[in-house]
């Protein structure tokens, strides 16, 4: 009897596995497909040369951003979610990553730096950097792509 029980707990455990992963690729599969398009686009346009990534944006709309080599330099490119708008810029038209959270660290202190990512709104290409700051609060700052210039920020309060 007890075999019969830790089988049959085996069996719902690996259903439940099988059908979460099932489940994830499926949600999944219209984003990476997605991202799929855009390579293929930035590529077909002659945006780049070769694409190292594709990554996803949702800010007040849906933009994509394809970072690769143009003519030996690292140049990216935003392209909205109906591939009507596009924007382009070389790596030093703007501020690194490094610059973007030194800027950050100005103004707050982070304790567990989560992610930075490129974005564009208002027709304006923008680094979002996530963050938890020294009162635990989840943190996020908006900062112009180009000039460093802090375009919003806001925090979640922790919960108690």
């Amino acid at each position: 009897m007890k075999k019969w029980i830790i089988s049959i707990l085996l069996i719902v455990i690996i259903l439940l596995i099988s059908g979460t992963i099932y489940a994830y690729t499926i949600i999944r599969e219209p984003l990476t497909n997605q991202l799929s398009q855009v390579e293929k686009y930035v590529l077909n346009q002659q945006l780049l040369n070769t694409v190292e990534e594709v990554t996803y944006f949702h800010g007040q709309e849906v933009v994509y951003v394809a970072q690769g080599l143009y003519e030996d330099e690292l140049k990216f490119v935003w392209v909205s979610e109906d591939f009507m708008s596009v924007h382009e810029a070389n790596e030093e038209d703007g501020i690194t990553q490094n610059e973007a959270i030194a800027i950050v660290e100005q103004h707050e202190t982070i304790n567990q730096l989560q992610a930075v990512r490129l974005g564009y709104e208002r027709n304006r290409p923008l680094y979002e950097i996530t963050f938890i700051d020294e009162n635990g609060r989840q943190a996020y700052y908006y900062l112009d792509f180009t000039n460093g210039s802090l375009l919003k920020r806001y925090s979640l309060r922790a919960d108690s």
